[in-house]
């Protein structure tokens, strides 16, 4: 007779050991920091995309403040530590960005380009494409003008 076996469903992205053997890294390079430039140099069979996945997966999961970066035409990740700042990876809602939107409207008291709005909100230009049309759509945020001359203004 057969034996019953079970299996997670999904498969966890790290294994205990690599877990805690990245998380030891990166409490390493953190210590390291304040005076240095910090970098970690991948083996020829390291997959750089996967290993920064799993930097910054620990890092969100251990409330670590870092910035992870590819270094372009090396097989290095560079490590930024923020001090007081949120790690990096999380993303804003939809009710954050159109929030945004309205409060930097507001705060003008005149109409802005889009230009304007992204860098007084910090959204990206494609999230700043979708929220602006949903405000639009809703009657919260009016255009005015065509193209380059497009503005964005609150009704009344």
């Amino acid at each position: 007779m057969g034996r019953l076996r079970t299996e997670p469903k999904v498969r966890p992205f790290l294994s205990d050991a690599e877990y805690s053997s990245y998380l030891g890294i990166l409490k390493d390079a953190k210590k390291a920091a304040g005076s240095n430039h910090v970098y970690w140099d991948l083996d020829g069979s390291e997959n750089a995309n996967r290993i920064r996945k799993a930097f910054i997966h620990i890092a969100e999961k251990e409330n670590i403040p870092v910035v992870i970066r590819r270094e372009r035409g090396k097989r290095s990740l560079s490590f930024s530590f923020k001090e007081g700042t949120k790690p990096v990876s999380s993303r804003m809602s939809a009710a954050e960005c159109q929030s945004r939107i309205m409060t930097a409207l507001r705060q003008a008291k005149r109409p802005l380009q889009k230009a304007e709005i992204i860098n007084a909100t910090g959204i990206s230009p494609s999230t700043w494409n979708i929220r602006i049309k949903e405000l639009m759509g809703e009657g919260k945020v009016l255009r005015q003008g065509d193209r380059r001359d497009t503005k964005y203004r609150l009704p009344g």
